[in-house]
């Protein structure tokens, strides 16, 4: 039996499974690099281009195209049946993706990238590719995007994709507010997935492949705070399917 969206908010948080420190893992595979230039999903998913993703996005707060070699211990969270892997055979722009498998376990499983952004932030947007595969009914969390004490998060489940706005109270149990399904379950393609705080405007917006998929107003109570981003994969407790999470082409910024 599949879990409820509101089951979703009580998954195992992202936060304190990296394997070290995520800024060993930028040097290990390659500086940090991101804004301005063009998008990568523009380009042929099996076409080598002339230049990699990142060295289009010189001014980024975070940019990762998995392109710089093997991946180092640190700046990635794997816990259970969790797993974290660098691929060849089927990156959105080559020559390399990220690969984050989880399967079915008793008890929590992550697998993703973990990234604290250094300073304070009134906006953020964070835009990736994904390409998703999901054997079940279960409820997986594809992303969290925080800033301060408050965060977006997006979730998968059987038939459908939606957000959450959260608060996360130091000691106590989150708080969790369930957006609207904006949209019937990805295609295993290659998707170009975004998504924009702006605090300052009093909103969030999603995009699918640049089309704007939900545009809500936030909480009246957001702040400006320290940025953290996780993409990947969390299943709950007692899941019994299977997902896998292929990720490419990260471009963290502050418009």
């Amino acid at each position: 039996m599949g879990l409820s969206a509101a089951e979703a908010c009580s998954l195992a948080g992202f936060d304190g499974l990296s394997g070290g420190d995520a800024a060993s893992a930028d040097a290990a595979i390659g500086p940090v690099l991101g804004d301005g230039g063009s998008d990568a999903s523009a380009r042929g998913p099996d076409a080598r281009p002339a230049t990699l993703f990142c060295d289009d996005h010189p001014q980024a707060v975070y940019c990762n195209d998995f392109d710089r070699g093997a991946l180092s211990t640190s700046g990635w969270f794997m816990e259970n049946t969790g797993s974290v892997s660098l691929v060849q055979d089927d990156a959105r722009s080559a020559p390399s993706a990220l690969l984050t498998n989880i399967g079915p376990s008793p008890t929590p499983s992550t697998a993703g990238l973990v990234k604290p952004l250094a300073g304070t932030f009134s906006t953020l947007s964070v835009a990736w590719s994904l390409r998703l595969s999901v054997t079940g009914e279960d409820v997986a969390s594809l992303a969290r995007i925080r800033l301060g004490a408050r965060r977006i998060q997006l979730v998968a489940e059987a038939d459908a994709f939606h957000t959450q706005e959260v608060v996360e109270n130091d000691g106590g149990p989150s708080h969790v507010t369930n957006r609207p399904a904006f949209a019937s379950a990805l295609a295993p393609t290659w998707t170009r997935v975004g998504i924009l705080i702006d605090i300052p405007g009093k909103r969030s917006v999603l995009t699918i492949d640049g089309k704007e998929a939900e545009n809500v107003a936030l909480a009246s109570d957001w702040t400006p705070g320290s940025g953290y981003v996780e993409l990947g994969l969390t299943f709950a407790a007692f899941a019994t399917g299977t997902i896998e999470a292929r990720l490419d082409d990260v471009l963290v910024t502050s418009p």
